[in-house]
């Protein structure tokens, strides 16, 4: 019977350790525990070996937790760090802005001045000229087909000219087809193209904290100027922006573009600016005289027209054309409507 007991005390020792078993079987227990001192020796060997698995767990989890807090004391070194580091980053690049900015309101002369700009497109360069002095403008454009820097020949091919002097805009241009120069006249009060002087429009405060804060800013070289370079990323592209860093205005701006066909290629814009430097001679159009009223060579240019269209065979365009010049009352050539005017009884 003594087996029997010992037995079943010993399977409900581990339970009776850890206080899992009920009051009933807990005076069992301890009953036969007075009168068997081997199931005693067991339940003090068992006590003992608990103990010793406390201490072992105890000592494991000092030991964790002198690592865990070493670890955790590392990291918020590193974060430390790193937060210390972009607000390094932040004052600087939030310092270089202001103070480029405040560089334009010291320099800049919105009443006089002369900004020059490269365009460079795959193997074209747009160069495009732009004289103000008191409320009238000067724009001239011309493509090239080399590079400026290399400083080799190219063929300069006019592409626009436009004066606005006194209230009015005067647009002078190049018929591709006949080569009659002439020129339109309108109203138009001309206002500053703030996309050359763009550094002079000062962002707003959220969007000079965001330049400041993802914007990379370094010094360098650029056209032989000391410039501020400043490196944005946006939709997965690079923007190059070179700004002055005496004066703050913008020296040379790079970003991706795309043909109408797809193709990508680099677009490079070079500015040059200088203020008080332009003079009324500077206001007028070169070879002005060469250029004639639209209205005196408007007959010429349409039957011009009229021939390209018929020699293109693009008769579509030749009647709407044609049709154009009916309603205008613009003479047109006896020949051409004699031989084609069956297209508008279409």
């Amino acid at each position: 019977m003594k087996n029997k007991d010992c037995n079943l005390v010993r399977d409900l020792l581990p339970n009776y350790i850890e206080n899992l078993t009920n009051n009933d079987t807990n005076l069992f227990i301890e009953n036969h525990l007075k009168e068997c001192s081997e199931c005693t020796t067991i339940l003090n060997s068992m006590k003992s070996d608990e103990n010793e698995n406390e201490k072992t767990k105890s000592k494991k989890f000092v030991k964790f937790s002198k690592k865990f807090r070493k670890k955790y004391r590392i990291l918020k070194t590193i974060v430390l760090i790193i937060v210390l580091l972009f607000l390094v980053h932040f004052i600087r690049n939030f310092i270089i802005l202001t103070s480029q900015y405040r560089h334009v309101d010291e320099h800049i002369n919105m009443n006089n001045y002369h900004v020059r700009s490269y365009f460079y497109q795959l193997d074209q360069v747009l160069f495009e000229d732009t004289y103000y002095k008191d409320g009238n403008a000067l724009k001239l454009a011309c493509f090239s087909q080399t590079n400026h820097f290399d400083n080799s020949t190219s063929v300069i091919v006019p592409e626009y000219i436009d004066l606005y002097y006194n209230n009015k805009h005067y647009n002078y241009s190049t018929d591709y087809i006949s080569g009659i120069k002439y020129y339109k006249e309108s109203d138009y009060d001309y206002t500053h193209d703030y996309s050359i002087l763009y550094s002079s429009e000062k962002p707003d405060f959220l969007a000079l904290i965001f330049q400041s804060a993802l914007g990379r800013i370094d010094s360098t070289k650029c056209n032989g100027i000391d410039c501020y370079r400043i490196i944005s990323n946006y939709d997965g592209y690079k923007y190059y922006s070179y700004f002055d860093k005496k004066t703050g205005f913008p020296v040379r701006g790079s970003n991706p573009s795309t043909l109408q066909n797809g193709q990508e290629f680099l677009l490079t814009t070079d500015l040059f600016i200088e203020f008080g430097t332009v003079t009324d001679e500077d206001l007028k159009v070169p070879n002005g005289d060469e250029y004639k009223p639209y209205e005196d060579v408007e007959d010429i240019l349409l039957n011009a027209m009229l021939k390209d269209n018929i020699e293109k065979d693009d008769l579509e365009s030749f009647k709407a054309n044609l049709q154009y010049m009916l309603d205008e009352n613009i003479e047109i050539n006896p020949e051409y409507y004699e031989k084609y005017k069956y297209l508008l009884e279409e």
